[in-house]
C-alpha cells in the first residue's frame, strides 16, 4: 500500500507540473481551458446518483488541491471523487487505483456524465468525473476545476462506470 501511495504522490506531482506547464504554454499555441464558472452542459437535476455527484462536485469549484485531502474544503483527485459520490450516497475508496478497480471498463465513445476517467497504470495517477461535452470535473494542481478532457494532460489510461 505504501508503494501505491508513493506512486500516486509522484503521479499527482507530475500532473500538477504538467498542468502548470500547459497553463504557461497556453500563452502560446497550446491551451488548457480551466473553467471557474459552472459550465452550461451540467446534466439536469433528475435525481440520478451521477447527476447528484456532479452537482455536489460543482459546489467545490475553486477549492484548493491538497494531497491526501478528502474534503470538505480541500481535496486530492481521488478524495474529490470520493467526496462528490459520497454526497450522492455512494462509498468510494480514497485511492484512484482502487476506484479504477471497482468500475466497469468502458470506451471513450461510451462516456456518459458521471463516468470516471483515469490516468496512469491501473488508474493510479489521476481520476476525474466526466460531465459531458468533453469536460471533466476534478481536483488537480490549482484546485477543483472543470477542464476539457481532450488535451488536458495526456491520453487517459482508462474509463470506468460505477455499477450503481
Amino acid at each position: 500500500m505504501a508503494e501505491l501511495v508513493r506512486r500516486e504522490q509522484e503521479a499527482i506531482r507530475a500532473a500538477a507540473a504538467a498542468a502548470a506547464a500547459a497553463r504557461r504554454a497556453s500563452m502560446g499555441t497550446t491551451s488548457v481551458r480551466v473553467n471557474s464558472q459552472v459550465p452550461v452542459n451540467v446534466p439536469p437535476a433528475n435525481g440520478s446518483v451521477s447527476n447528484s455527484a456532479i452537482r455536489a462536485g460543482m459546489t467545490k469549484i475553486g477549492s484548493p488541491y491538497v494531497w491526501a485531502a478528502a474534503g470538505p474544503s480541500s481535496f486530492d483527485c481521488s478524495g474529490f471523487t470520493q467526496w462528490a459520490y459520497g454526497q450522492a450516497g455512494v462509498s468510494l475508496p480514497h485511492f484512484s487505483g482502487a476506484q479504477y478497480a471497482m468500475t466497469t471498463r468502458i470506451s471513450a465513445s461510451q462516456l456518459q456524465p458521471g463516468d470516471l476517467v483515469f490516468w496512469g497504470g491501473g488508474g493510479s495517477a489521476h481520476v476525474a468525473i466526466y460531465i459531458g461535452s468533453d469536460q471533466i470535473l476534478h481536483a488537480f494542481g490549482p484546485g477543483v476545476a472543470v477542464t476539457e478532457l481532450e488535451g488536458w494532460w495526456m491520453t487517459p489510461s482508462g474509463y470506468g462506470r460505477l455499477n450503481l
